[in-house]
């Protein structure tokens, strides 16, 4: 039995790297804002959350995550004495998707880290649309003043 090997020809191989090399360097300008976004709104609020800045409703969706996470339905003891019923107050779908990464690592601040990926995904989704209209200059300019525009710091900064 014979096994036949195919060769790629050369140009190919110069084609798929230009593609990679285009595929770099549309994507870098945008996925550097947003990574930069993220890094600092996570620090920012870890820090915030160790020198006990955070309000009660961290720790309101922290016990709705966590009990998403057990395959409970979701209660506060915070909100009332016996047990309040979360899904009478308001359903957020993101805390029930936060549940398979608070199981992982069950710690409040894991809804910290996800709200400010989520920020960095919202400025490199933005900043990737404008670097795709105006270029990759004014795609940084628009993904930077999205990313650290008061009302994103706002958003970012609130604890969930």
């Amino acid at each position: 039995m014979s096994v036949a090997v195919v060769e790629v020809p050369p140009a190919s191989r110069t084609e798929n790297s230009s593609r990679v090399r285009r595929l770099f360097r549309d994507l870098a300008p945008s996925a550097g804002v947003s990574t930069a976004v993220t890094v600092i709104y996570t620090a920012l609020a870890t820090a915030r959350f160790h020198t006990m800045q955070c309000g009660v409703d961290l720790a309101i969706f922290a016990q709705a995550t966590q009990q998403y996470a057990r395959g409970e339905l979701p209660r506060s003891d915070l909100k009332a004495v016996d047990q309040f019923n979360l899904l009478g107050d308001h359903f957020s779908p993101i805390i029930a998707l936060a549940a398979p990464l608070y199981r992982l690592c069950p710690h409040v601040w894991i809804l910290l880290v996800l709200q400010s990926v989520l920020v960095g995904l919202t400025t490199f989704l933005l900043s990737r649309a404008a670097t795709a209209l105006l270029g990759n200059s004014w795609g940084v300019v628009v993904g930077v003043l999205y990313g650290f525009a008061w009302g994103t710091q706002a958003l970012a900064l609130y604890e969930f």
